[in-house]
């Protein structure tokens, strides 16, 4: 099985508590996350193959919304060339992190007919129609629109149009990604993901294990 993710600690731990979970029910277990987690699995005695440069950097570096497109796609393109090798002979995946880098997970799974699910530990990009989305940089919502679910309409229109080409194309390319590492970087992602932090179980990761051992 494998277990891929890209983002910071609270995008990583989770998923090394998952996989110490599944290797206690006998699940082989491989992880793909940025290099800056090496010592912390190799801690936890979980196997892990890095994924493109330190998401530390990446996420701390605040780059201008011009260069976002391009950074979004390699971190696709470093999906795409990881993730298709470290699956090989998988039976199921779990995706989470950074959008860009689900999706590119996601996309190599559809690719190698291997199940996979998508997951977050946040509500902020879960379409409800009690919040409304956040605006990518950008590509701000028409000012006369408040209903939520229309709202999410155009959220669901503008990722289409911001990672379907790079997604479907064999071999992405900078110029052909969005601006989605921006939605990581916005203040009111990480005040939004931190006001329901404290609602999380403590015994998260068994339950999602016997989730995923018995799906």
């Amino acid at each position: 099985m494998l277990l891929s993710t890209y983002g910071s600690r609270g995008d990583v731990e989770p998923i090394v508590a998952l996989a110490v979970e599944l290797q206690l029910r006998g699940a082989q277990v491989t992880v793909c996350a940025p290099p800056d987690f090496a010592e912390r699995l190799g801690a936890a005695g979980v196997p892990m193959v890095p994924v493109y440069q330190s998401a530390s950097a990446l996420t701390t570096a605040a780059p201008p919304p011009s260069t976002l497109p391009e950074r979004a796609a390699a971190v696709i393109a470093s999906q795409f060339e990881t993730i298709t090798a470290a699956a090989k002979g998988c039976d199921a995946m779990v995706v989470t992190g950074m959008m860009p880098a689900a999706a590119g997970a996601l996309s190599v799974a559809e690719k190698l007919g291997i199940r996979a699910v998508s997951v977050t530990f946040q509500q902020v990009t879960l379409p409800s129609p009690d919040r409304k989305p956040l605006a990518y940089p950008g590509r701000p919502f028409p000012p006369d629109v408040t209903d939520n679910r229309v709202l999410w309409d155009l959220d669901a229109a503008s990722i289409d149009s911001l990672f379907a080409d790079a997604l479907n194309r064999p071999a992405p390319t900078f110029e052909s990604l969005s601006a989605a590492l921006g939605q990581a970087l916005q203040t009111a992602t990480r005040v939004r993901a931190g006001a329901v932090a404290g609602t999380i179980r403590t015994d998260g990761a068994a339950v999602a294990a016997e989730q995923v051992m018995s799906a």
